[in-house]
């Protein structure tokens, strides 16, 4: 059974995921996923409105990724990955906040009294640059 792309909750989700995955070949995930992260609300809007467009900015971005993107493999494993998280019942929510140096996710439920509050008190010096 495919999963059907259309249906995401967030458009273009599925791009930058393969995206990020052909990045992982290259050596250079992290970079895709802080580009990602850098500008959300830019790629968001272009997913809404033309997963066309999105796909130009990120072929904008990551011209070496573009081929990649397309190929067959890479739905396999996209594919791959969201079994996984769905036979394994992991929850996979957006936005995911990372604190730190060494990138430390936040736990969802450490968020759900408030993200301010939570940015408080997980992370002062965080909050301090505000």
């Amino acid at each position: 059974m495919q999963l059907d792309a259309q249906k995401v909750d967030a458009p273009g989700a599925c791009q930058l995921a393969k995206a990020f995955l052909c990045a992982e070949k290259d050596g250079n995930p992290r970079e895709v996923l802080e580009w990602s992260y850098d500008n959300q609300e830019e790629l968001a809007a272009a997913g809404k409105s033309d997963p066309r467009e999105l796909r130009k900015k990120i072929k904008g971005r990551f011209p070496s990724l573009d081929m990649c993107i397309d190929a067959k493999e890479t739905d396999k494993r996209l594919e791959s990955v969201l079994r996984f998280a769905i036979d394994n019942d992991l929850r996979v929510s957006t936005p995911q906040l990372f604190l730190g140096k060494s990138y430390s996710r936040v736990c969802p439920e450490d968020t759900d009294i408030g993200l301010a509050y939570a940015v408080r008190h997980l992370a002062p010096a965080a909050a301090a640059k505000d």
